[in-house]
């Protein structure tokens, strides 16, 4: 057996007859990174692009939808609101295991509602990035 750096430090040449095996390994370590950095970049923007909560008010009361993700990911999720000057116990509006984006949905679609009947709802997400 040879090393890559002969006995003296100098650099043998390689046995081209079995390059073709290490271009197809090679290959393979390429789309599987590409796989894992699409999937990476996927998540993080499908995770960054919407909003976690919204604080929504009405004279003196505020109500806050929030989209919970106990696991970290965009699933399972729920959507828990709050009266916050209210006294009143959380109540979990929806929930999803399997369907991604529902949670979402559903949290857009209670604050447009909300805002119907009057009240005034803002994104808290953006403000807590604009914080940082």
């Amino acid at each position: 057996m040879t090393s890559p750096a002969g006995a003296y430090g100098v650099y043998s040449t390689p046995d081209w007859s079995t390059v073709h095996i290490y271009r197809g390994e090679f290959r393979v370590l390429i789309m599987r990174t590409v796989r894992f950095l699409s999937i990476l970049v996927t998540v993080f923007f499908s995770m960054s692009t919407f909003a976690d909560s919204w604080n929504c008010r009405q004279d003196d009361l505020v109500r806050e939808v929030v989209i919970e993700y106990p696991h970290g990911g965009s699933l399972p999720c729920r959507v828990i609101y709050r009266k916050k000057t209210e006294g009143a116990e959380d109540k979990e509006l929806w929930s999803a295991v399997n369907q991604q984006g529902y949670c979402t949905e559903r949290a857009k679609s209670f604050t447009e509602k909300l805002q119907g009947w009057g009240w005034v709802c803002e994104d808290t997400a953006n403000e807590q990035e604009a914080v940082q």
